[in-house]
């Protein structure tokens, strides 16, 4: 399972950077001697993946393999993707006792390859190792995904759930730049995740003008609206624009996978409609931002508590999670998936009254469903990318807020609250806002008060002590 993942990476990473040419996937077997008194047969089997495409700097390969790296900015802009494939491949070689090697050039090409002692098999070995999944994840065929989402880490959260069943995404971090990529594509999505409140062109005139591109087929693609406005009006307002779905965030993992049934079944919340051909297409020139773009609409802040508990006990390590006054509840909870024995006795979402207030900080289940689906490793890379990111857009916030720059303000606090909607920071999310509804009322002398709670339930996130 484990090396059917790397070497998964490896290749869509090989054919994502590869336009010509081609790419070669090496397997070799060797017989080798482990123990010289043993009698027992071993391989050294050497894995490679070779293709002929951009190549990497030899600047960009010291940096290769660290989560959410890539060669530069304006790869990522181009080819998408997190940049976290290459972080979970080098743990999970490392993990069998190994390194996972780069051999590039740049406009030549690249060969990634690692050696691994193995064992001589016994036989096939079935039902080993299965993996929880829904139907609708375990039958749907890969598709081709466009994520518009102005918020980066909510775009990596949403593509690491979509790899996980080989999906192909592709990133967008407005709703001009999103049009742009459908132009150029030689062929349609096969549907597009868009935020729908971003900043310049919402997601509601992104959808307009992609139904009146001239290339039909394109016009047709369905679109779900990513929002925490899940009220029964607004999601009429999705319908009423065109948008065939939504889902509501923080992303829900199994209403993920009954969304991109539909898309498959095309059995849409509502169909496309393509009845306005005659009008002036934005094919050739995209639309105009105008300042305030979409009237801001006062967004629910979602029941995170909702999420219903997801059972989660991971195969092959039996590590016993010490108790230790200075870890955070967060690392512990990190921790206690590890587990083997006593998981639903010991682990800290089992909460009980001394956890309460864990629990007003962050929501234990949403967490624990994030990292049932992408695994622990990728988790904590994007957790630790979202405290980056959080510090970042704190600090904005405190430079800001004594200005009368509400529209970044207002900016600042709806992405932050988003972001920590995403990964079950309930108190940071609530405190974002209250800055934010600040900032929509232009009420100078609240925004200040607003931003240090904002900053006091930061450090209470990360610091908290069991």
């Amino acid at each position: 399972t484990r090396l059917r993942q790397v070497l998964l990476n490896l290749v869509n990473n090989a054919i994502k950077f590869t336009e010509r040419g081609g790419v070669k996937i090496t397997l070799r077997a060797s017989p080798t001697k482990v123990h010289e008194d043993d009698d027992t047969i071993f391989y050294d089997v050497h894995f490679s993946v070779e293709d002929t495409g951009i190549g990497i700097s030899e600047e960009a390969q010291k940096k290769l393999f660290s989560p959410f790296s890539q060669a530069e900015n304006s790869t990522s802009r181009k080819y998408g993707g997190t940049g976290l494939g290459l972080a979970i491949c080098k743990r999970l070689v490392e993990a069998m006792g190994s390194e996972i090697r780069v051999e590039s050039e740049e406009g030549k090409g690249s060969r990634f390859f690692f050696s691994l002692i193995m064992k001589e098999g016994v036989g096939e070995q079935k039902g080993k190792g299965k993996v929880k999944k829904t139907a609708e994840k375990l039958t749907l065929a890969p598709m081709d995904i466009l994520i518009v989402e102005d918020n980066a880490m909510n775009r990596k959260v949403l593509s690491e759930f979509l790899i996980q069943d080989n999906h192909r995404t592709t990133a967008a971090e407005s709703a001009e730049e999103a049009l742009r990529i459908i132009k150029d594509k030689a062929k349609p999505f096969d549907v597009v995740f868009c935020d729908v409140n971003m900043g310049g062109m919402s997601g509601v005139e992104m959808t307009q003008a992609l139904r009146g591109l001239k290339h039909e087929a394109k016009a047709r693609t369905p679109v779900i609206a990513l929002t925490g406005n899940v009220r029964e009006h607004d999601v009429q307002s999705y319908y009423a624009a065109n948008m065939n779905g939504f889902l509501a965030k923080p992303i829900d993992s199994e209403k993920l996978a009954q969304t991109l049934a539909k898309v498959a079944n095309n059995t849409l919340d509502t169909p496309v409609q393509l009845e306005q051909r005659d009008v002036a297409s934005p094919d050739d020139v995209l639309p105009k931002n105008s300042e305030n773009s979409q009237a801001r609409q006062e967004e629910k802040t979602p029941d995170l508590s909702s999420s219903a508990p997801v059972s989660l006990k991971l195969d092959g390590d039996d590590t016993s999670i010490a108790e230790d006054d200075s870890i955070s509840p967060l690392h512990h909870f990190i921790a206690q998936q590890d587990a083997d024995e006593d998981f639903e006795k010991n682990s800290p979402l089992a909460a009980d009254e001394d956890d309460e207030q864990d629990q007003d900080i962050f929501d234990h289940a949403l967490l624990k469903n994030l990292m049932d689906n992408i695994g622990k490793d990728a988790f904590e890379d994007l957790l630790q990318g979202y405290w980056e990111k959080a510090e970042e857009l704190l600090g904005a916030l405190q430079d800001l807020q004594s200005s009368d720059d509400f529209t970044a303000i207002y900016d600042r606090a709806h992405e932050l609250k988003g972001m920590a909607a995403n990964f079950g920071f309930k108190e940071i999310a609530a405190k974002s806002k209250v800055v934010e509804s600040a900032a929509k009322d232009e009420d100078g002398p609240a925004v200040p008060q607003a931003v240090t709670q904002v900053s006091q339930a930061y450090e209470r996130a990360k610091d908290l002590k069991l």
